[in-house]
């Protein structure tokens, strides 16, 4: 036997390199994953902003909630600048004609699975409303949290307002004086426990809506 003969196994000189690739591999996996999370909740209060221009319309729905002042003030800016000329109210099943207020004639019988969130409710007793009165154009007014949610549950219950041939043509605007979702939410806890709760919201509808 020679002085320059090997007896035993040859080392895998490649199976070093092929490991460290694929630690390379999960840690471009993981920081890409990591990425895409933070650039969704970054981009999470954004979502929540939805808004379209006032267009004339037959009424204007108003979705009370714990700021209502800002709510009816942005309903009746838009009733006085001529956009509507009835406020139609789902949850107390009211509406304005002719500067007043009065008890809907068509108040609500109907009752709901007891799962259904309120503003699902609103939003079909706003369609009930709309259809009995003859009305296909709406303004619907709420805090600019909600718009989002509010759009998700009408297109469900009004169809897509995107599509042609819909029926319906409603526009979302939400009350100008309240405080619009941003970045700066994520920072906030009273923001953050606010927008979470819009996501569980929205989550929930989407849950049952075909229920």
């Amino acid at each position: 036997m020679g002085l320059g003969t090997q007896t035993g196994p040859r080392p895998d000189a490649g199976s070093g390199g092929l490991t460290r690739a694929g630690h390379s591999g999960l840690l471009v996996t993981f920081l890409f994953a990591a990425l895409v999370i933070a650039a969704a909740i970054g981009y999470a209060p954004a979502y929540l902003n939805y808004s379209d221009p006032a267009v004339k319309a037959d009424a204007v729905v108003l979705f009370l909630g714990s700021d209502n002042g800002a709510r009816h003030q942005e309903a009746t800016r838009l009733i006085e600048s001529g956009f509507a000329d009835r406020l139609i109210i789902p949850a107390s099943w009211k509406y304005m004609k002719e500067n007043g207020i009065i008890q809907s004639p068509n108040k609500a019988l109907t009752s709901y699975p007891r799962f259904y969130e309120n503003t699902h409710i609103e939003v079909l007793e706003a369609k009930r409303e709309m259809d009995l009165s003859g009305f296909r154009k709406a303004i619907f007014v709420s805090s600019p949290s909600h718009m989002r949610r509010i759009r998700i549950i009408a297109t469900h219950v009004f169809g897509n307002p995107d599509k042609s041939g819909n029926l319906y043509e409603i526009a979302f605007v939400p009350a100008r004086s309240e405080e619009s979702p941003s970045f700066s939410w994520l920072l906030d806890i009273h923001h953050l426990e606010e927008m979470m709760l819009e996501y569980a919201k929205m989550a929930w509808f989407c849950l049952y809506k075909n229920t």
